[in-house]
C-alpha cells in the first residue's frame, strides 16, 4: 500500500457492503501506524525539501529584483537627462529665435530715435526757413509798393 492509496481511502474492502462482518484478512489490508509513519515521514522529507527549493526561489527573485530595481535606475536616469538635453536643446533654440526679435526691436527702436531726431531738425529749419520766407515776403511787399 503507498501513500496515494491512503490519500484516496482505499483501506477496507474490495466489498463496499459495510454490514458484512470484517474479517482477519479486511484488517490485514488496514494501514498501520508503522505504514503511516513512514508515509508521513516521506510527506516531512518532501515538506522539508520544497522548503529549500522555496528558499532558494526567494533567494533568486530577490536577486532578480535587486537586479531589475538597478536597472530601472539607469534607465530612469537616462530618460531624466535626455529630457534634460531636449529641454536645453528647446529653451537654446527660443532662446536664439527671440534674441533675433529682439535685436530687430533694438534697431528699430533706434532708427525710430534717429527719425525722431532728424524730424526735429527738419521741423526746426522749417520753421528758420518760415521765418526768413516771410521776412523776404514782407521786404519784397513793401519795395513792391
Amino acid at each position: 500500500m503507498d501513500m496515494m492509496d491512503l490519500m484516496k481511502g482505499k483501506v477496507a474492502t474490495k466489498n463496499a457492503n459495510l454490514d458484512l462482518p470484517v474479517t482477519k484478512r479486511d484488517l490485514q489490508e488496514l494501514a498501520t501506524k508503522k505504514e503511516f509513519r513512514r508515509v508521513v515521514g516521506r510527506l516531512d522529507k518532501k515538506i522539508g525539501q520544497l522548503d529549500k527549493k522555496i528558499g532558494q526561489l526567494d533567494k533568486k527573485i530577490d536577486g532578480v529584483e535587486k537586479g531589475l530595481r538597478a536597472e530601472m535606475r539607469v534607465v530612469v536616469e537616462q530618460a531624466k537627462e535626455e529630457i534634460r538635453e531636449d529641454i536645453s536643446q528647446s529653451t537654446s533654440k527660443v532662446l536664439n529665435t527671440l534674441d533675433g526679435f529682439l535685436k530687430e526691436i533694438a534697431a528699430s527702436r533706434e532708427e525710430r530715435v534717429i527719425v525722431g531726431h532728424r524730424v526735429l531738425q527738419h521741423s526746426e529749419r522749417i520753421e528758420d526757413h518760415e521765418k526768413r520766407i516771410g521776412v523776404l515776403e514782407q521786404k519784397t511787399a513793401v519795395f513792391a509798393s
